[in-house]
């Protein structure tokens, strides 16, 4: 009888876990809306069930999806939540999982030590356990944060030990993640086809796995590259594909990064009142997203806005400016296109 009666809640157990599974491969190919409904059903069937742990995965889940959509106060809530109970349970894999997410919002806002120290933990916990991947991913979030704080040589080593895991485990996710920040790395020291090669396996493998977003930050990278080549119409067809994709998905964090390279391709080109408009518009979408730029894509932009203000009296410049500051996302994405 016993087995029985036991037999439903395996079942929605089994379910439970199928409805997260599948809500966190919908939210990497972009459809968050599914991936909510998802992940929320998930949820609610693991606390119905009481299976703590399960709820914490599913509030991890939820944690990310909430992350991707540029949400970083629910992300956080939703976060801690999850690591509330991992702590409780001393759940190694949730712990190590949760951190993960928390120092990843920590770093994309710009508190580059607390997310350290989130980060540091996961590592820890991960090394503790050989669990691989997550070292993978640790490694690879601690070279982002060396990368964007100009700590280059740091940066690299991170990446490389993120990569070379990745590889042995045939991580694809972990594999694209490091690419793309050693590709970022290689053109920062101008060594410009090494810097190719990494970015375009970083994307071939984001859109093999129908990885939107993931392809959205590869395009921009590639843009980026194209633009200190001087090969502005690469620059710009790339960075207005991501800007698309960055806008279907509602990224704002996307969308400001691909309005920044358009306005420096803007400005090398000339179209100072353009670049203008177009940084001032990334300013408001990065104002709404909470995100920062890391210091190296802080500089280049401040370089190219420089020259752009030299070219216009100051009270061109300030218009130009406001008029950015004043769209709306759509309205600076149509504006972005029309070149």
């Amino acid at each position: 009888m016993a087995s029985l009666a036991t037999a439903p809640d395996a079942w929605t157990g089994a379910r439970a876990t199928v409805l997260n599974r599948a809500g966190n491969l919908t939210w990497l190919q972009g459809d968050y809306e599914a991936a909510q409904s998802l992940l929320s059903e998930s949820l609610s069937l693991r606390r119905q069930l009481g299976d703590r742990r399960g709820t914490a995965i599913s509030l991890g889940s939820l944690g990310e999806l909430a992350r991707v959509q540029g949400n970083y106060s629910a992300a956080r809530s939703l976060f801690e939540a999850g690591l509330t109970i991992g702590r409780e349970l001393r759940e190694p894999t949730v712990i190590t999982s949760i951190l993960n997410g928390l120092g990843n919002v920590a770093r994309l806002q710009g508190d580059y030590e607390i997310a350290e120290v989130l980060l540091g933990e996961s590592l820890a916990v991960a090394e503790q356990r050989a669990d691989r991947r997550s070292i993978a991913f640790s490694l690879a979030r601690l070279g982002e944060i060396a990368r964007a704080k100009g700590e280059n040589i740091s940066a690299r080593s991170l990446l490389e030990r993120s990569l070379a895991i990745g590889r042995e485990l045939g991580d694809r996710l972990s594999i694209a993640t490091s690419l793309s920040g050693l590709g970022d790395l290689a053109r920062q020291r101008g060594e410009y086809l090494m810097a190719s090669s990494l970015l375009e396996e970083s994307l071939a493998i984001r859109l093999a796995t129908q990885n939107r977003r993931g392809v959205a930050s590869s395009l921009i990278r590639l843009g980026e590259l194209a633009l200190e080549q001087k090969e502005y119409p690469e620059a710009s067809a790339r960075l207005i594909e991501s800007l698309d994709i960055g806008r279907a998905l509602g990224n704002d964090h996307y969308t400001a990064l691909a309005l920044e390279g358009l306005a420096c391709v803007a400005a090398a080109t000339g179209a100072s009142e353009r670049a203008l408009r177009l940084a001032g518009a990334a300013v408001g979408l990065r104002a709404s997203a909470g995100t920062v730029r890391g210091a190296a894509e802080r500089g280049q932009l401040e370089q190219a806005l420089r020259s752009a203000r030299l070219a216009l009296s100051h009270d061109e410049g300030a218009t130009a400016w406001a008029k950015g500051l004043a769209m709306s996302a759509d309205l600076a994405c149509t504006f972005a296109r029309d070149i």
